[in-house]
């Protein structure tokens, strides 16, 4: 026989399947154990009773909720709370909430104007829809507005006001102050097409005004102050898709894309003000020309107007989509009503042409024409023009005179044959006096690009629109391009910004903008900037699943993982450097990944295990399990995966059997480490906020209170705060009381009548007490008290292949007869241990000559290996169990095994 006393250091080899028991020969199988359930792994090597969570609030309507990170710094970050096309905001464990206001806007519904004050500027027009909205265009160079001075009652004086705002078609400019026009208040901010919660705080009399200085179709409508209550947010995603929501954040905007929904950004306008707004793009990305296109006639140039196709080309699915007109000539127009105010410019390219009888003019390649009507104008109206390109201007004169002096209709020829220059007309600065005038050029060479976007769909060859770039003409013309995003065409599936750009994964496509400019594909641009437009093709009819983050982006599909990049591993894509690589032939879920440093960490296409992406030394990528002992352990499915940072990197994966994974993930001190996370009741999501010290974990968790199922959003609890002390917050859904002087009977606990819950009163735990009527009595009165549902941690160790003097001890009869624990912040009473879970011990209470209290939580506890009452077995082990409210640090310990060696 053998006998030996082995020393197990740490505790952060996590949870290995029994598949893997027979692995002696792996060292770091002699730290991890067969069951490691609710055990808070540390990279340390300590294992902690989990924290408990605190009860913040349940989601809205008890509707199932997916929870998204919003980073503002570290210390203010926002949880969003997303349910069936709603979204809620948590701060710091609080909803964002409006009080009571009387202020009131008068007609903010919009039928007529009446209490608004219309500045309509020439050219310009405001006007009510009869629909409940405001119609708001300037002329293309000066803005019109619509303001409402409002008296804020002394009652709600210096009150935060709660601004709700919808834009049916933006984006309108929004600014409040105290005189009309000013913006002291609110600073001038654009608002999108979509909704929008501001909070204000008004006093006195102040105006609100909207404004607009496009030609193009603005609307407003309509405004009111909330009611006290939760701010609600609409969103367009379905309870079905929550999960399928992607999102990006860049500055104060998180942009979303969703599988089957148009592209939209969720933006902060500070922590109790937020939107939601459509992301819109006029400037591409376009789909190719059709070989045989049908011809495309607008109604009109600008505004509302009706397309009309010369066969049958459009869908139902085209509502929302922009299509790019081009028409031969240049026709640009201005209303000027101010200094230093101009049309667009026109291109003048080509040979002059100089005819045979007439040295002044030429055939029209490079003539153009002067229109405009200067009625009650009082400034000077010039022309401009630049060389090469749209900038540099300077005063282009007619026989040394002002273009006043030309007859409006005049031709004017450019004489600088084969170069390229730019023209313009309008009002230099400081030459301005008074009133207005329309002036224009036109072009009969050259092109004009226009942009629509469907508004209605009438029948396959016509629908109706919004001029959102000015149209050329009004003719028929075939040459056009359908946008790429539609419902008819599908929108991206995923989102993420790298090399200054911002990316959407479609099925087949990968879209990159022009650099710094996220809202702009126009494939006119030229260089290194123009927009990364490409095929990513990964096999499955289903296409791509998603898009991650790493030092290159990484594009995942059910079958295979392509690593995206430019020529060279650490220059940036351009249109011209980009190459799709496949790197791997695993294929994922469509769950979405996350990036931990210079890794990734995503879920395989079984959707029962997880894989982590790594840069290699030769740098290409590859992609390797993380549960090579655990490939059982997740086998009801990974629905949700984030991080956890500090003070630990820890990997969570919640399941879809309510229960969770969380792996302590540390690759330099090759840690990485399973246990399962349980708790009375079924967790649904899941995410993790920064924080200064600890970033913070929230769940949602369907739960059964007060005989309802209730889905709770919880916080867990700081480790700092799990340690004993005044407040030790060792309980799921815990909820804190602090008595002005000591009661034993605590009331308000309806949410666990007919439960038995555990307490932690001033410095004490207690188990076993019985709620009923809303209350629960304390066996002592106390100040301070925290209590909720109670759980247990349990660990069972691997086989115990140790002490054998002939080979292996492997299979051979063994016994444990002593254990030592080093123990930190421990309350002996929340302790047991034994050599199986259905055999376990107190830990002694006589210790060296003396009785200690085994509900008082011990700095340290380092006593002499005890008797263990273990029995002789080939499959020997020890066990430990945790209970809530008792906190438990286990650091190390030492197991005394005997063991009969074979012969």
């Amino acid at each position: 026989m053998s006998r030996g006393n082995f020393p197990v250091y740490s505790f952060n080899g996590g949870q290995v399947s029994p598949l893997a028991l027979g692995r002696i020969d792996l060292p770091r199988l002699a730290v991890c154990g067969e069951t490691v359930r609710n055990w808070l792994l540390s990279t340390l090597g300590w294992m902690g009773l989990r924290p408990g969570t605190d009860y913040l609030g349940t989601t809205r309507n008890n509707l199932a909720a997916r929870l998204i990170p919003f980073v503002g710094t570290a210390a203010q970050c926002s949880l969003l709370e997303l349910t069936d096309r709603t979204i809620r905001i948590w701060n710091d464990g609080a909803l964002v909430m409006r009080s009571a206001v009387d202020t009131t806007i008068a007609n903010g519904s919009f039928a007529g104007l009446t209490g608004w004050t219309a500045g309509a500027v020439s050219g310009g027009s405001v006007t009510a829809s009869g629909s409940g909205t405001a119609r708001i265009a300037g002329n293309g160079i000066s803005r019109s507005t619509l303001t409402q001075a409002i008296t804020v009652p002394p009652a709600s004086a210096g009150t935060e006001h709660g601004l709700t705002i919808v834009v049916p078609y933006g984006p309108v400019l929004m600014r409040i102050g105290t005189s009309a026009g000013d913006d002291d208040l609110v600073t001038e901010t654009s608002l999108g097409t979509g909704s929008h919660k501001l909070a204000v705080t008004l006093t006195g009399t102040v105006y609100l005004q909207f404004a607009a200085p496009d030609i193009y179709r603005r609307e407003v409508g309509p405004v009111s102050f909330d009611a006290v209550g939760v701010v609600e947010l609409p969103a367009p995603w379905a309870a079905a898709d929550i999960r399928k929501v992607r999102l990006s954040q860049q500055g104060d905007v998180l942009f979303a894309a969703c599988r089957g929904y148009p592209q939209q950004r969720i933006e902060s306008r500070g922590r109790r003000s937020w939107s939601v707004a459509d992301y819109r793009s006029i400037k591409g990305p376009f789909l190719t020309q059709p070989a045989n296109p049908a011809t495309i006639r607008p109604s009109g140039k600008t505004g509302g107007i009706t397309l009309t196709a010369s066969r049958a080309l459009f869908k139902p699915g085209h509502v929302g989509a922009i299509w790019e007109l081009i028409h031969t000539g240049q026709d640009v127009a201005a209303t000027v009503s101010g200094d230093d105010q101009w049309t667009d410019p026109i291109r003048v390219s080509g040979a002059r042409g100089v005819a045979a009888d007439d040295n002044s003019k030429g055939n029209g390649q490079r003539t153009f024409k002067v229109l405009f009507n200067n009625a009650g104008f009082v400034g000077t109206i010039r022309i401009q023009r630049a060389f090469g390109n749209p900038e540099g201007w300077f005063n282009y004169s007619i026989a040394g005179n002002a273009v006043t002096t030309v007859t409006n209709g005049a031709e004017i020829t450019d004489t600088n044959d084969n170069a390229i220059v730019y023209y313009r007309i309008g009002v230099a600065a400081g030459e301005y006096t008074s009133g207005s005038a329309t002036v224009e050029l036109q072009y009969p060479n050259g092109s004009t690009v226009g942009v629509v976007r469907v508004t209605g769909y009438t029948d396959n060859a016509h629908v109706g629109a919004e001029v959102v770039s000015p149209l050329g003409d009004t003719v028929a013309t075939s040459n056009w391009r359908e946008g790429i995003w539609s419902a008819f065409r599908g929108f991206p599936r995923d989102v993420a910004f790298q090399d200054g750009r911002l990316w959407w994964l479609g099925s087949n496509y990968l879209y990159g903008s022009v650099s710094d400019a996220f809202d702009n594909y126009d494939d006119g641009t030229t260089g290194d900037a123009a927009p990364v437009i490409r095929s990513i093709a990964t096999g499955p009819a289903d296409g791509n699943l998603w898009i991650l983050r790493l030092f290159n982006l990484v594009v995942g599909s059910a079958v295979a993982l392509n690593v995206i990049r430019s020529s060279a591993i650490d220059e940036p894509i351009t249109p011209t450097a980009f190459s799709a690589r496949e790197f791997e032939q695993v294929g994922g879920a469509e769950v979405a990944p996350v990036a931990i440093g210079p890794r990734g960490v995503y879920v395989g296409r079984s959707g029962v295990d997880l894989f982590e992406i790594a840069l290699g030394d030769n740098g290409d990528y590859a992609a390797q399990t993380l549960m090579r002992m655990v490939p059982d352990i997740a086998e009801a499915g990974i629905a949700k995966i984030f991080v956890q940072r500090r003070p630990d990197q820890r990997i969570h994966a919640v399941l879809a059997d309510g229960t969770m994974l969380v792996a302590t993930y540390n690759r330099d001190e090759k840690v990485i480490a399973f246990a399962l996370y349980q708790t009375d009741g079924a967790i649904e999501d899941g995410e993790a906020l920064p924080g200064t010290t600890q970033d913070d974990v929230y769940l949602c968790v369907l739960r059964t209170l007060n005989g309802t199922p209730t889905r709770c959003i919880e916080r867990q609890s700081s480790e700092s705060d799990t340690r004993g002390g005044a407040v030790n917050r060792l309980a799921d859904c815990g909820r804190l009381v602090v008595n002005p002087s000591p009661a034993a009977t605590i009331s308000g606990a309806d949410a666990f009548n007919g439960r038995g819950i555990v307490a932690w009163a001033d410095g004490k735990g207690y188990q076993d007490l019985a709620v009923a009527g809303g209350s629960f009595t304390l066996p002592v009165a106390a100040t301070t008290v925290w209590y909720g549902l109670p759980y247990t941690a349990t660990f069972l160790s691997t086989k115990l292949a140790y002490a054998a003097d002939a080979g292996t001890a492997l299979l051979q009869r063994k016994r444990v007869d002593h254990l030592g624990l080093l123990l930190g912040n421990t309350a002996r009473a929340g302790l047991r241990f034994g050599p199986a879970l259905d055999r376990l011990d107190p830990l002694p209470l006589m210790v060296r000559g003396r009785e200690v209290d085994p509900a008082s939580v011990e700095g340290e506890i380092d006593d002499a290996a005890v008797s263990f009452d273990g029995s002789w077995s080939t499959d020997s082990r020890f066990a430990l169990e945790a209970q809530a409210p008792w906190p438990c640090t286990v650091k190390a310990a030492v197991i005394g095994v005997a063991t009969h060696d074979s012969r």
